[in-house]
């Protein structure tokens, strides 16, 4: 029975997603028959909301996105930045998804933001994006990767090197790797927050060490902002080479911090209204291609009672137990029991159909006892690739 359900789910949530592209387009540097365009800007500038864009194999001229697509990246596609703008996510209508899957941002330059998310009502799913160091170091850097004034911006599986900063926005990462941007005179801190909520699992956030060329620098420096930190996660602060240890996170005296027990941060962190270390629901999974089975895994504490849901992204809002990122009238039981050994583990057929390329789903848990209490998981926002 639980096989059945669990298929069942996945095909109905999946017919879902697939129903809601309205049309594909092609982009091939190469050209050729079938290819729509050779490049991202002009793509960008024909697609509606709901279309898919499939970038084959080749490096590409980032550009401005406006609508709530499904914009895939097969094996090799790549963003340029030489003498070009960012790529830039912006106005993404509330409702809506907009999901980006597989590019790897090449031949950055330096001191300004290469991927970028801002004023964004609904949400965007960010899986598999890799944003390389900069070509050169700068005297004055900016993070290469920057989200502002957006309801949920979500990071899985992607590495971002020259860090990440967020402005009034709420960010989820899980199983990503971020690490600072080189900088000969200030580093900013690897992971950089004002008025912001962040939820990390399975992270890796590093200060970047001081060298005679360039400074040390923190893992996290928040302004009034929140940071979760669950199971797998890691922040670690570089060593300064002239001056004494930098903290962890440094919280301005303004910000509050919840981690899980496993969760390290080193050195100590500092300048924090709060900071409050209690046992975590964290969900993680692997990125596999469509037609195969998906690991969907939940570290909580043994013996709690769990439920894990699967729904339609939605922007996220406050409840009692934490963010729901699930939109609520699409939501549907994966599975539910007893937590036993610390690690429960459900498996999703996904169907072998390619309308769901770029498609994403939203997985989240609720966890807990009588005595400890419930709390909601991480949000998994899920980008179902080819």
């Amino acid at each position: 029975m639980p096989l059945l359900r669990t298929l069942l789910v996945v095909a109905a949530v999946s017919s879902s997603l697939a129903c809601r592209a309205q049309r594909t387009w092609v982009v091939d540097a190469a050209g050729g028959a079938g290819v729509d365009f050779t490049d991202l800007p002009p793509a960008f500038a024909a697609v509606a909301d709901g279309d898919r864009v499939v970038v084959r194999r080749g490096t590409y001229t980032p550009g401005t996105l406006t609508h709530a697509i499904q914009l895939v990246g097969q094996p090799g596609a790549a963003m340029s930045f030489r003498n070009a703008s960012p790529f830039l996510v912006r106005g993404i209508p509330a409702g809506r998804t907009c999901s980006i899957e597989g590019f790897t941002l090449t031949d950055v330059p330096f001191s300004q933001n290469h991927l970028r998310f801002e004023n964004c009502a609904g949400i965007v799913a960010v899986q598999s994006v890799v944003v390389l160091p900069a070509t050169f170091p700068a005297l004055s850097p900016a993070h290469f990767s920057y989200v502002s004034d957006c309801a949920g911006v979500s990071f899985h599986a992607c590495t971002l090197e020259g860090g990440l900063g967020a402005l009034r926005s709420r960010v989820t990462a899980s199983g990503c790797t971020l690490n600072g941007p080189n900088a000969v005179i200030t580093a900013p801190s690897t992971l950089m927050t004002t008025d912001t909520e962040v939820d990390l699992t399975l992270c890796s956030v590093r200060g970047l060490d001081g060298t005679p060329e360039f400074v040390g620098s923190a893992a996290a420096t928040l302004v009034r902002s929140r940071l979760t930190a669950r199971s797998g996660t890691q922040m670690i602060a570089g060593t300064p080479l002239f001056s004494g240890p930098l903290p962890s996170i440094d919280g301005t005296f303004t910000s509050d911090v919840t981690v899980d027990p496993s969760v390290v941060l080193t050195p100590a962190p500092q300048h924090l209204v709060a900071l409050v270390v209690t046992p975590l629901p964290a969900l993680t999974a692997p990125r596999v291609p469509i037609g195969s089975t998906l690991p969907l895994s939940l570290a909580s504490p043994v013996n709690d009672l769990y439920a894990i849901f699967a729904a339609l992204p939605a922007p996220p809002f406050s409840m009692l137990w934490g963010e729901v990122w699930l939109d609520v009238p699409t939501s549907v039981f994966l599975a539910t029991g007893v937590q036993t050994g610390g690690l429960t583990t459900v498996w999703l057929p996904i169907p072998p159909n390619p309308e769901l390329e770029g498609a994403a789903l939203a997985f989240q848990a609720l966890s807990g006892s009588a005595l400890a209490g419930t709390r909601l998981s991480n949000p998994l926002l899920y980008v179902f690739r080819p």
